[in-house]
């Protein structure tokens, strides 16, 4: 899997402490499912500042999950709302036989995306 997080550094004008003046913004993303040959699986994009005129969250179905003449096309966007990196390794690890690395993975990462959920500012 190959990833891409662009991010920022940010004064969170909300904050109720000094240990929450800082945020990291989340500007866009891509994160990508790939086989060990680099056939592509899965991608999820968001990229609003990007050269693509769709700037909305989506979700494109890699070429390794596609026949020829499917009706569905890598290139398609379909519409997936914001999705966590978290998201996608709980996907990744329960449904798709991923190995952990660690036996409290599920623990861990759900901990980080409440945290993350938490401290959003988009919903």
């Amino acid at each position: 899997m190959t990833r891409l997080l662009e991010y920022a550094v940010v004064k969170d004008p909300k904050a109720e402490s000094r240990e929450r003046r800082w945020k990291v913004r989340t500007l866009g993303y891509r994160y990508h499912v790939m086989l060990s040959d680099l056939t592509e699986v899965a991608l999820w994009h968001w990229h609003p500042s990007g050269k693509s005129s769709y700037k909305d969250p989506h979700f494109h179905v890699g070429v390794a999950q596609l026949e020829a003449g499917a009706v569905v096309r890598r290139a398609k966007h379909n519409p997936s709302g914001r999705i966590a990196f978290e998201q996608v390794l709980l996907q990744l690890l329960a449904e798709y036989g991923v190995k952990p690395a660690r036996d409290d993975w599920e623990t861990c990462l759900n901990a980080t995306l409440d945290r993350f959920a938490t401290w959003r500012t988009w919903h």
